[in-house]
């Protein structure tokens, strides 16, 4: 099922399967953002004597991120990270679930839950395709 929506520069298709594409956006956006990325990175750990820096605030590397992105694309950094946090979630449940130390009985779950499980499961099924 393909749901369209809009928000901000954003149009979200979620039967998409390509990033650029289930947001609405040019490949090439998500490319200037990854060389900003990699180019804000390197600005920050490096000093111009291209020796590692020994003074890395976490708090300055919030305000670069507050500075030198748009909203736009800290957004879709946002959605990197959070997106990482699923993946660790999937791989966790994945070794639980080989090792069978827990054992669920389906009748037991809340609604909400069993949604969720299910939703992994699809969402497994149709990256295996």
């Amino acid at each position: 099922m393909s749901t369209t929506t809009t928000g901000g520069i954003f149009t979200f298709d979620h039967g998409q399967k390509q990033l650029n594409n289930a947001i609405g956006v040019q490949e090439s956006y998500l490319d200037d953002l990854n060389e900003q990325c990699k180019s804000t990175l390197i600005k920050f750990v490096f000093d111009e004597n291209k020796k590692i820096k020994d003074d890395m605030a976490p708090s300055e590397l919030v305000e670069i991120c507050a500075t030198e992105f748009s909203y736009s694309q800290l957004v879709i950094m946002a959605s990197f990270f959070l997106q990482n946090k699923v993946d660790e979630i999937g791989h966790k449940l994945e070794k639980v679930t080989k090792s069978r130390v827990m054992s669920l009985d389906a009748d037991d779950l809340p609604p909400q839950i069993k949604d969720f499980f299910k939703g992994l499961a699809e969402e497994m099924d149709n990256d295996e395709d």
